[in-house]
């Protein structure tokens, strides 16, 4: 990756490179270190950046460069978390777009598996191959007063618009509705090989109140006030001393004062009275400073106690040894009574905080438990599950994993009668709280619009002309809803960008996928949605799944892939075993896939 516009001392140091200065940069520190000093495009409001095509296959790519680009221009902040999530998506649809079929010149693949196969491996192929491997993939980004432009321009062939095209614009590829949705206007330029994006600069309050009298300066306050309040265990064995150090305290507006004159009065105490911080002199007599620690960092309950070492001995090589022994912090003798007060005070601030966050931690984790809960009873029931197969003669089994506590994707059963039953499954995009609150949303809005018996196109379309007025701009779910006819082996769906439906004959003797392209929920109310039919064999099955199958890298970051999918899946069905296909499916995926998983894992088998 180059990114132009750099410092002076990084453009001497790569003159030969370019004269405007280019810096080279391999990996993502390397990145993020370049993002950091790469500042001079605020100077002229414009910001560059040059890709290599396979680098614009990399899902984290776009999201650094577009936090690079418009933190550099200074207007992130100004943008908001939202509209940096719309540019992000949009500008990685455009980037693998300007890669794939502008500098590979790869054309969009048939939607069957094995046009996604030979797709694959065409963009494989070329990704390293001449002249393909040597184009770069260049974005721009321009700052004007109520926009700012996003510009991608690839080194291909070009592209020729055809007035016959549904698009309007003529521009095809991957996922170009998703940005269409998501920009003010994209263009496209230079027979296809620029495409600008822009974006209306949205100002975004984020004042906040410091002062005292805020609820923010209000909790500084009480933290700071509640100090003087912990219990304080003074110990040395010279009573002048420590007389000397409770005075201190006291007149700095310590109240809580305790003393102990030798190591094993100390460690009684300190049982008995659980103070929050121990001031501890080294040497004493029947157990020095060291040794209280160590019995201190041996138990449980005082294992986190702040212990603040004071010693006459001022050689570096002493206060190591201390400190690796579990002294919190050192102090060499004589003590000065103001660093003193310092360091209590900063010694017991830290602490408060610790327990707060640890009262925080406690709170949030049984509050997202029951949270989770709540979102897996969402989920149909093995009693509803067992209830469908018993009616319909259908095996039906479900596997769902979050990747945090909570998640964005669901999947649902609606039992028609007369061998008829509903089945839809949702994705919402990103992971957590965010994602998981959504899926109540649309729960609610399901639970009062549910799914009608036919038409699943017009029942899509309906949906998300309401979810569009609910979710946040920018965030948006993919969804498949369909009705399975068992007597006459079809399922009647419509789809918003899901994975593609996996089904053939139990035996893995026929494959073949469903397509599922179209607008996620949630973008645009104009979206409309078709129905789509699947003819399942006879011993047949089908697979309904999300994208972290798909997506989820193994621990040497590689990807299954729709190709690595469809061959796990035909692995499993050329070899029974005794467990349910899914669930060895589920098991082969997880033993190649990194641990946790970075996306919400659903998946649905029906078997015939």
């Amino acid at each position: 990756m180059v990114f132009h516009g750099a410092p002076a001392s990084a453009a001497d140091a790569m003159a030969d490179t370019s004269s405007s200065g280019v810096i080279e940069a391999s990996d993502e520190e390397d990145v993020a270190a370049v993002l950091d000093e790469a500042r001079w495009g605020l100077a002229t409001g414009a910001w560059f950046a040059s890709v290599r095509s396979a680098s614009c296959l990399d899902f984290d790519l776009p999201d650094i460069v577009a936090q690079g680009a418009l933190g550099q221009l200074g207007i992130a902040e100004e943008l908001g978390e939202r509209r940096l999530q719309d540019i992000s998506t949009a500008l990685r649809e455009i980037l693998v777009n300007a890669a794939v079929h502008g500098n590979m010149e790869l054309p969009s693949p048939e939607k069957t598996s094995e046009g996604l196969k030979a797709f694959h491996a065409g963009v494989n192929a070329r990704a390293s191959e001449m002249p393909y491997a040597a184009r770069r993939v260049r974005v721009t980004a321009t700052l004007r007063p109520d926009a700012v432009i996003l510009a991608v321009i690839d080194e291909g062939t070009g592209y020729t618009p055809s007035s016959s095209e549904n698009s309007g614009d003529g521009y095809t590829g991957r996922g170009l509705d998703i940005v269409r949705a998501l920009v003010g206007e994209m263009r496209v330029a230079d027979g296809g090989r620029r495409t600008e994006l822009s974006f209306r600069r949205r100002v975004e309050s984020r004042s906040r109140d410091t002062s005292p009298d805020s609820p923010a300066g209000d909790v500084v306050a009480r933290l700071h006030g509640s100090v003087f309040d912990c219990p304080i265990l003074i110990v040395d064995d010279e009573d002048i001393l420590v007389q000397m150090t409770a005075f201190q305290l006291q007149d700095a507006g310590f109240k809580r004062i305790d003393t102990a004159s030798n190591g094993s009065d100390a460690w009684a105490k300190i049982n008995a009275d659980s103070p929050d911080l121990v001031i501890l002199d080294h040497s004493m007599p029947d157990m020095t400073g060291l040794d209280v620690i160590a019995k201190v960092r041996e138990h449980e309950k005082t294992r986190e106690l702040p212990v603040l070492l004071v010693s006459a001995h001022e050689d570096r090589a002493f206060r190591a040894d201390a400190l690796r022994a579990g002294a919190t912090n050192v102090m060499t003798k004589p003590v000065d009574p103001d660093l003193l007060i310092h360091r209590t005070r900063q010694l017991l601030e830290s602490l408060l905080v610790m327990r707060q966050l640890r009262a925080y931690q406690r709170r949030v984790t049984v509050e997202l438990r029951q949270a989770q809960r709540m979102q897996e009873e969402l989920m149909p029931s093995h009693e509803a599950m067992a209830a469908v197969s018993e009616a319909t003669g259908v095996q039906l089994s479900a596997r769902f994993q979050m990747s945090s506590e909570l998640g964005g994707d669901w999947w649902g059963l609606s039992d028609f009668g007369g061998g008829l039953f509903g089945l839809y499954m949702v994705d919402f995009s990103g992971h957590g709280v965010g994602p998981a609150i959504n899926t109540f949303r649309l729960h609610t809005l399901m639970r009062d619009n549910p799914p009608p018996l036919d038409g699943p196109g017009g029942y899509l379309t309906r949906l998300n002309s309401r979810i569009c007025s609910i979710l946040p701009r920018g965030q948006y779910a993919t969804m498949l809803y369909g009705i399975f006819d068992v007597a006459e082996r079809r399922f009647t769906y419509a789809a918003t960008g899901c994975p593609p439906v996996i089904f053939g004959k139990a035996d893995g003797t026929i494959l073949a996928t469903g397509e599922t392209s179209g607008v996620p929920l949630g973008l645009s109310r104009k979206s409309t949605f078709e129905d789509r039919v699947i003819d399942i064999p006879e011993a047949g099955f089908m697979l309904l799944y999300s994208d972290a199958l798909l997506e989820c890298p193994s621990p040497g970051g590689d990807m299954l892939g729709d190709d690595g999918l469809m061959k796990l899946v035909r692995s499993v069905l050329e070899e029974p075993g005794a467990e349910p296909p899914l669930d060895r499916l589920v098991d082969r995926f997880t033993a190649r896939t990194r641990l946790p998983l970075d996306d919400d894992l659903t998946a649905v088998w029906l078997g015939l």
